[in-house]
């Protein structure tokens, strides 16, 4: 089972650099999102004495000796040196935030460099994205991110060169846990080989991996040896504290432990084991089998928990990953055409327009989410009963912006109910009136906030929310949203032609 060759150059052609612009952008806005929800990131740096602080530390002081165990990941330390991020705690934390920033793009890049195909690109990089765990809950200063980094590019890849230094500067990131990770990359590629030769790209795989291995744990003994580091290894560890431990600790929380990497890791990561049982390649499924079971033992003797089963398991998942949308595709590939030929006999058939589609969508949902926002400021309807759940937990209020939501979507989509004056007038009421109901709202409670409307100011307004309402109605919604449409599609096809 093996993925396509890529040719020598990084981008595609001409032709298609642009949308493989916008897919990286895509998972640059990805991964951003990804880090301002993450609560970890802003961490007070108090003291010397955690862990964030020991690797700002050592970045400063990182060719003086006597250092102990941090001195294997001597990568991003020497980075922050290098560039001067090591001069205050903020611009350290900006270096780290910038690497994990960058980890899903160069992953995008690398993963169309080698499928050159971005409709699976965007499968793999979405599947990451969404279910690997470490990218919602990471902590912002270790070096992990960085190790992540450099072992998916040697996953991803195909040629050796690229495979051999994504392992060698992962090894100078954190060689413990990369060398697990280079285990579990081997046994992933092994299980791919049907037939040992030096000419296939599995063997120069693993074997550019043990060089990049080896390599990198050669130039950090001649770096202990040099400035003279006592090194303190995480199997020191596991002797001075025995068994015990780990197997009290395992016991205090066992459910917790088992779902470190999160329900949805190991839900698609069974389902792709799943996936080689039923398609008969039972070497790849062992293999993905013996890799998690490598990540629970890793993770078993360690006190750093998803940090050390997400580093192990990175190069793993994302090849595995790549290998499952690569044997799937052209599968999903007939249905989605299929059901793309289906969908567009029904907009013909109903005279939808795509746009009218998602001006439609924008339009309804953006309304709903003013007032819901609207309703949580006081703004809106707030009747205790309308707010008593009758469905699940579903409220009137909820369905009935629902039901509102619904009409408005139709009435700009289906050309039918567009060119009914009724519905149409209708359904503009029904998105106007609200919105000038809370309007008012805001401005009684900027003008005499501890006052109530009386009798003839909701006169007054209900007959100049009727008033707006129907003279909103000689207006068009999509209007705007058509004029965006044809600027945007005339600005895009200025680039191709360019390109």
């Amino acid at each position: 089972m093996t993925l396509a060759t890529s040719p020598s150059v990084l981008l595609p052609t001409s032709t298609n650099k642009w949308p493989c612009i916008a897919l990286i952008v895509l998972s640059g806005m990805i991964g951003l999102s990804l880090f301002f929800l993450n609560a970890t990131t802003t961490l007070p740096a108090t003291s010397a004495s955690n862990d964030y602080d020991l690797y700002a530390a050592f970045s400063t002081e990182l060719f003086q000796s006597n250092y102990s165990y941090i001195a294997e990941s001597i990568l991003l330390p020497l980075i922050a040196k290098v560039v001067g991020a090591n001069a205050s705690s903020q611009s350290y934390r900006f270096l780290c935030a910038f690497v994990i920033f960058l980890l899903l793009p160069v992953l995008t890049l690398c993963v169309q460099h080698t499928l050159r195909n971005l409709a699976k690109t965007l499968l793999v990089v979405l599947l990451f994205s969404c279910s690997f765990r470490y990218l919602w809950s990471y902590q912002l200063g270790f070096p992990d991110p960085l190790t992540i980094l450099l072992i998916t590019i040697a996953a991803t890849a195909n040629r050796p060169l690229f495979i051999f230094l994504g392992i060698f500067l992962a090894a100078l990131s954190h060689f413990s846990m990369t060398a697990v990770a280079a285990i579990a990359l081997l046994i992933l590629h092994c299980s791919c080989e049907k037939k040992i030769s030096l000419q296939s790209n599995h063997t120069r795989a693993m074997i550019s991996i043990m060089l990049g291995l080896f390599a990198g744990r050669c130039l950090l003994s001649i770096w202990y040896f040099v400035f003279e580091y006592n090194l303190y290894s995480r199997f020191a560890i596991v002797v001075e504290n025995g068994f015990g431990i780990f197997f009290d600790r395992y016991e205090q929380s066992a459910q917790a432990f088992w779902l470190t990497p999160g329900v949805t890791f190991l839900a698609l990561f069974l389902t792709m084991i799943g996936f080689g049982i039923y398609g008969k390649k039972y070497r790849l499924a062992t293999g993905l089998t013996l890799v998690l079971c490598l990540a629970y033992l890793g993770m078993f003797f360690t006190t750093d928990g998803l940090r050390v089963f997400a580093v192990i398991v990175s190069g793993v998942y994302v090849r595995a990953i790549m290998l499952t949308v690569d044997a799937i595709y052209p599968t999903c590939h007939k249905i989605y055409w299929h059901g793309y030929t289906k969908i567009k006999a029904v907009l013909l058939r109903f005279k939808i327009s795509t746009r009218l589609v998602l001006a439609g969508f924008g339009v309804a949902t953006g309304w709903c989410i003013i007032l819901y926002r609207a309703k949580g400021e006081g703004l809106f309807i707030n009747s205790p009963s309308l707010m008593t759940e009758i469905l699940g937990e579903f409220r009137v209020l909820d369905l009935g912006l629902i039901s509102a939501g619904a009409l408005i979507y139709f009435a700009i989509v289906l050309s039918s109910w567009y060119k009914n004056t009724i519905i149409f007038v209708l359904a503009k009421i029904t998105f106007i009136a609200p919105l000038a109901f809370i309007a008012i709202q805001f401005l009684r409670q900027q003008l005499v906030p501890n006052e109530t409307l009386t009798l003839t100011a909701l006169i007054a307004s209900a007959v100049f929310m009727a008033g707006i309402s129907f003279a909103f109605t000689k207006i068009s919604l999509t209007r705007p949203f058509e004029s965006i449409c044809q600027i945007t599609t005339a600005f895009f096809r200025s680039n191709v032609r360019i390109g």
